[in-house]
């Protein structure tokens, strides 16, 4: 199974996983069998990509941290808490936006409980949307699952005791909530923000603690992290300007996994950032913006390119990761399907990269091998 650009799909692929509506809802099931008017309306829906069966790849197995019945309801629980504190903010009662974020605090249980049952000593991101860009609900959504389970990780990796996870988590999947009271026109901007942008922007961390402060499901170190995870460690960062350990540690840590997952994955106003290229973004911001240690211990935990996903070569060829290796995390093994030229190979080989340092990852999914129905 690999993760295909849905241009590069073609009637008769199958799907490898069930395609779902941001509501939660099952468009197509795993199996399902595309046709020329699936693809239009998936693409109608703002699907960008699709996992597909495919025979060179169906050994290949696709890392989820969590479940998708767990994504999805964490997924529809911070979409309808942003819905409530967005265009439902003040005609409904205390009580409905309480339902809200404790809707957040149980799907922040399931995620804890599986990735716990998993026993993980690997962060493996979810980093590639399946929704456009210019869908910013969908952004903060998936970006909110993501971060919650690089927080769960980091936790565990640090032997936190269960409600000091928890309540990481609650602050990962809520810390964007003050978006909600953002005007969706900035949000949705695909040209360059100006300054009274940037300002509105960057009152969504108080906004958001406002929002949850009265809230009895949300711990009181859940909302210091939300209304600090823009805080940087040279005192560079907002609301407050807060420098060092004036930062809570959850907070920092927050901010690097938040930044992160930014940059690699798309906005309306820009492409994705490749996975090393922010590691070293995030390393040229270390003893700075975030703690050098923590960098280092994300690095060295996280899959930064997680299996299925397309990639081009810095050699030109093209393939898929087939294998993330357990010492050098962000340097997998590819296994080759095209050659420089192109050309489908006859005989698909696999190349370490941990054991070739010259070879480098150009590019992920877009440009990616074409593959036949079998």
């Amino acid at each position: 199974m690999r993760l295909l650009p849905i241009r590069q799909c073609v009637p008769g692929m199958k799907l490898g996983k069930a395609v779902y509506s941001p509501e939660g809802n099952t468009l197509l099931r795993a199996d399902a069998e595309l046709t020329q008017s699936l693809i239009k309306r998936l693409e109608r829906f703002g699907f960008d990509f699709l996992y597909i069966i495919d025979a060179q790849t169906e050994d290949i197995a696709i890392l989820e941290p969590i479940s998708e019945e767990t994504r999805r309801t964490a997924y529809a629980a911070v979409y309808n808490a942003f819905r409530k504190f967005g265009e439902d903010f003040g005609q409904g009662s205390f009580s409905e936006y309480s339902a809200a974020t404790r809707s957040v605090t149980k799907a922040m249980q399931l995620i804890h409980d599986e990735l716990a049952a998993n026993m993980p000593d690997m962060i493996v991101p979810m980093n590639i949307n399946v929704m456009r860009p210019s869908e910013w609900e969908s952004h903060y959504c998936s970006n909110a699952i993501n971060t919650s389970v690089y927080a769960t990780v980091i936790g565990s990796l640090q032997h936190y005791r269960e409600d000091e996870k928890l309540a990481f988590g609650i602050a990962a999947l809520l810390h964007d909530v003050g978006n909600s009271r953002i005007s969706p026109s900035i949000l949705r901007k695909t040209e360059p923000l100006t300054q009274h942008d940037i300002q509105e922007i960057r009152k969504h961390t108080e906004l958001g603690f406002d929002l949850l402060k009265n809230d009895l499901f949300i711990p009181e170190h859940s909302l210091q992290c939300i209304l600090q995870h823009h805080e940087r460690i040279d005192g560079s960062g907002y609301p407050n300007r807060l420098v060092g350990d004036q930062i809570l540690d959850d907070a920092r840590w927050l901010g690097l996994v938040d930044s992160y997952d930014a940059m690699t994955n798309p906005r309306a106003y820009r492409p994705a950032m490749l996975p090393h290229q922010a590691l070293e973004v995030l390393y040229t911001g270390a003893g700075t913006l975030y703690d050098k240690r923590k960098v280092e211990l994300f690095r060295d935990h996280t899959a930064i390119y997680p299996t299925g996903i397309n990639v081009t070569l810095s050699t030109g060829e093209r393939g898929v990761v087939s294998r993330i290796n357990p010492t050098i995390k962000q340097r997998p093994v590819i296994r080759i399907l095209q050659n420089e030229a192109k050309e489908t190979v006859k005989t698909p080989f696999e190349i370490d990269l941990s054991r070739h340092l010259s070879i480098m990852i150009d590019s992920i999914a877009g440009d990616s091998p074409k593959m036949t129905v079998s």
